[in-house]
């Protein structure tokens, strides 16, 4: 059976995700105008996951460790309840290709995340998250 896949026009790149049947997954694909590489180092930039979040919600990142094999990272989240807050892990670390990350304690019964960076070509790239 074929996994439904939704697009969605986002100036000036295209959104694919695919749902999946199998584990509530959700994947995105994006085009990216610039080496693979090269979004890798903007994703381990310290700013990265804030410029990544949206303005409207509240989430701050504690502490982090960075993307490194077993690194960790703290972010604080408020919620109608009040204040929350997301441990995580990252695994799998290929430098420059991908990366994957877990919650370790959180609001989610489980939270699994892997970020790949496959070159289309000499200055392009997709984003598959």
């Amino acid at each position: 059976m074929e996994r439904p896949v939704c697009r969605m026009r986002r100036a000036p790149t295209w959104w694919e995700f695919t749902l999946s049947d199998m584990r509530h997954a959700l994947e995105y694909k994006v085009s990216l105008p610039v080496k693979a590489e090269s979004a890798y180092a903007w994703h381990e930039h310290h700013s990265a996951f804030n410029r990544l979040s949206p303005a409207w919600e509240s989430q701050v990142m504690l502490s982090t460790d960075g993307i490194t094999e077993g690194g960790r990272a703290v972010i604080a989240m408020t919620a109608p309840w009040g204040k929350m807050f997301w441990h995580a892990e990252h695994f799998d670390v290929r430098k420059g290709v991908s990366f994957s990350d877990r919650q370790l304690k959180g609001p989610f019964k489980f939270w699994e995340h892997t970020h790949a960076f496959e070159a289309e070509s000499q200055e392009a790239s997709t984003l598959i998250d």
